[in-house]
């Protein structure tokens, strides 16, 4: 009995430090319900991450209205210069993991291809389907963990991106445990056998 409650106990706090670890840049805080697109700048800063335009680009970043016909039924955020780079980078610096981000086309159903650049120079290309206009998820493989920058360029046709799941694998719609969340549950188990033999 008392095995099942330290595992319990284990596996809650695992399960609670695993959520507390995921970040999510929704850009939720840019909706608004304007029938065009605004701009917001060419920096945006969001959970402890920034997204930035390197160098001198014409325009900013911009996120459809709610009324808008491009808007994808969640707040996204796009760079309307073409050829213009985004960066992301954690606030202060230091590694984090990418796990996933959403991907949508601009301009209706033109097919867009986006390429993604680590510090490392690991690169990864997503290709929109084109079929409908809507919002595709992509999955970053392992060579994403524990970048310090992931860049990538706005080419034609534009894309929009959001949810861009970082830090916990969680938020890109996986229920692998994180390693340190193993272990967790297996030093509860372990002290738990231990009680049960001394009793």
């Amino acid at each position: 009995m008392k095995l099942l409650r330290t595992s319990a106990l284990a596996l809650a706090l695992g399960l609670s430090t695993m959520a507390s670890q995921a970040t999510v840049i929704d850009f939720e805080s840019l909706s608004h319900n304007g029938s065009t697109y605004i701009y917001v700048g060419s920096s945006y800063t969001e959970d402890g991450f920034q997204l930035s335009q390197p160098g001198s680009q014409p325009f900013q970043f911009g996120v459809m209205g709610t009324n808008e016909t491009r808007y994808t039924g969640s707040t996204a955020m796009f760079n309307d210069t073409i050829g213009g780079q985004t960066l992301l980078t954690k606030v202060g610096g230091g590694s984090f993991d990418m796990f996933s981000i959403d991907l949508a086309e601009l301009n209706g159903s033109s097919v867009a291809s986006v390429t993604f650049t680590d510090n490392d120079g690991d690169m990864i290309t997503f290709n929109l389907d084109g079929s409908a206009f809507g919002v595709e998820t992509f999955n970053f493989d392992n060579r994403f963990l524990g970048i310090t920058s992931l860049s990538w360029t706005q080419d034609s046709p534009f894309h929009q991106f959001d949810n861009l799941c970082i830090d916990d694998r969680t938020c890109a719609r996986s229920n692998v445990p994180e390693p340190g969340t193993l272990a967790l549950m297996g030093l509860a188990l372990g002290i738990g056998a231990l009680r049960r033999r001394r009793a």
